[in-house]
């Protein structure tokens, strides 16, 4: 049976003790007989000299035999020390020599080796050293897996660096301090710089390429959107670091308003103009946050939209000048149909008089079509908005969409509190609000409600029209606010329109430095929903004329 460590100390004394009471008693054996054979000596000696009467003899002899004696007793004494000294030595030796084994193979763990100790009891120790050595298979096997995740990660870094250099589009990535980390081959060819020009340079300092125009800071970009921040105070933050930044010209700049205080939600969608490359830059801004929620950088993805831009103003142009050279003969149309109908060419019956008011409401619609298309022509090229405050309710009270509300039966009600003047463009506001309630009349049963609701939110104020017509499928609110965009619905396509509506309604709103969202379920209704500042600030002065 293995002894534990404290029986073996316990071992250990006992042996020492018992061996140093044999030598002792061996000491005292031999001190004895020492003794004994000098008294004898003594003894013989002294009948010797009292033959010879020779005292001074006599005296010498016993000194040299206690001196003798002591000598004897000297080196039997140190000789037990040895002894007993070696012994001790040997017992300690034996009992550490595990605990140095351990020690060493700590010290080794420490260097990043991974040694095993060999196993000599069941002792405690012994069980110290299957410990250890448990501890270095895990350890040894922990290195194994971090190696293997090393490698992955490694693999997984190469292959989306080799992702993002491939891309079509810009990727700039920076840290939370605003320095570029990440610049791939489509960025150096949209802003004509060099990738290691660009990475490690703070994203303002870069104005020169027009690269500042991605800077994103979600703490003003939260206050911005709560109306705890305007413009003027955003361009102060953000101009501190640079002062000139007059090689660029923001077009569009978007926030999404969607936000709770969380940074993953705040995104930006901004189209700029790089002025030395004649090039028009679309980037889309997310910011980088841990698992905290904490900001720690910004991802941009960048588009070339020149061609693009350059596309869409041919267009523009071309629905301009076409709408322009229709309206004029459908005036015409209208006059003449209404000639006919006051019989100013002689008398027409009820077929002819029927036929008359279909061709004034087909024009009519035509016409509403043709205003739209020279609508959207005049805010893509430019459309210089006349500022004032206003009463928002006189957007609303004047707006023509009530009249039709009218003709279906259906209410409007209004709940606006006691707003202050807004400072907007009256008459584009109007536009807003017309087609807004237009598209949930058309949508509408007769008989049903439209609610108009208004709510202050610090500096803004948010607007919403709520219908209960039939709804828009999940698919296409994404969609449509753009151009042209028809839902595939039978029952919404039976309606008619030109799919412009929204998407005027969505460029005045952002011309406004405002935001819109749509929420519908289909057969439960719509609610659209925008939010306008109370101060008006333009990005761009050349389109406001107070």
């Amino acid at each position: 049976m293995a002894l534990s460590v404290k029986n073996k100390l316990l071992a250990m004394i006992v042996f020492l003790v018992a061996m140093a009471v044999f030598l002792f008693g061996v000491y005292l054996l031999y001190f004895f007989n020492i003794t004994q054979f000098n008294a004898t000596g003594n003894v013989v000696l002294e009948a010797s000299l009292q033959n010879t009467n020779d005292n001074t003899n006599l005296k010498n002899i016993n000194n040299i035999n206690n001196q003798i004696g002591l000598e004897n007793l000297i080196i039997v004494g140190l000789g037990i020390i040895v002894i007993l000294a070696l012994a001790g030595l040997a017992l300690i030796q034996m009992l550490i020599r595990p605990l140095d084994k351990v020690i060493i193979g700590t010290q080794l763990v420490a260097k990043g080796e991974f040694p095993k100790i060999e196993k000599t009891s069941n002792d405690e120790f012994g069980r110290l050293v299957t410990s250890f050595n448990e501890m270095v298979e895990k350890l040894k096997e922990g290195e194994r897996e971090e190696k293997k995740a090393k490698c992955i990660a490694t693999k997984e870094k190469t292959k989306s660096e080799l992702i993002i250099e491939s891309m079509a589009e810009g990727v700039i990535v920076t840290n939370k301090e605003h320095k570029i980390s990440v610049f791939n081959r489509a960025a150096e060819n949209i802003f004509n710089i060099e990738q290691k020009k660009a990475l490690g340079r703070h994203i303002l300092q870069l104005n020169k390429y027009g690269i500042n125009n991605i800077y994103l800071d979600p703490e003003i970009d939260l206050k911005k959107i709560d109306g705890k921040i305007d413009n003027k105070s955003e361009n102060n933050a953000r101009n501190g670091f640079v002062r000139n930044a007059g090689n660029y010209n923001r077009i569009d700049n978007k926030t999404d308003n969607n936000v709770d205080g969380n940074f993953s939600r705040v995104y930006k969608n901004i189209e700029f103009k790089v002025k030395h490359l004649d090039k028009i830059v679309g980037a889309t801004i997310s910011p980088l946050t841990d698992e905290k929620d904490k900001f720690c950088g910004s991802v941009c993805v960048l588009r070339d939209i020149t061609n693009t831009k350059r596309t869409d103003n041919m267009k523009s142009e071309f629905i301009s000048t076409v709408s322009h050279e229709l309206r004029t003969p459908l005036t015409s149309i209208k006059g003449y149909a209404s000639l006919l109908n006051l019989e100013k060419f002689g008398n027409i019956n009820y077929q002819q008089s029927k036929a008359i008011k279909v061709i004034n409401q087909e024009s009519d619609r035509l016409m509403a079509i043709i205003d739209q298309l020279l609508d959207i022509s005049k805010l893509e090229e430019g459309y210089q908005l006349n500022v004032q405050k206003t009463k928002i309710d006189e957007c609303i009270d004047n707006s023509p969409a009530l009249e039709a509300a009218k003709k279906k039966n259906i209410s409007v009600q209004k709940n606006l509190p006691n707003l202050p003047k807004i400072e907007i463009d009256k008459n584009r506001i109007t536009d807003v609000f017309t087609n807004l309630i237009c598209n949930a009349v058309k949508y509408s049963k007769d008989g049903s409600s439209i609610r108009i609701t208004a709510k202050k939110r610090n500096k803004n104020i948010q607007f919403s029209v709520i219908d209960k017509g039939i709804g828009i499928k999940k698919d296409d609110l994404t969609k449509v606010f753009e151009k042209f965009y028809q839902a595939e619905d039978p029952m919404i396509r039976q309606q008619g329109g030109s799919g412009l509506g929204l998407s005027i309604v969505k460029k005045i709103i952002e011309m406004h430095n405002g935001t819109i969202n749509i929420q519908s379920e289909f057969g439960h209704g719509t609610t659209i929903s925008f939010m306008l500042p109370l101060k008006f600030k333009s990005n761009n002065t050349d389109n406001i004329k107070k």
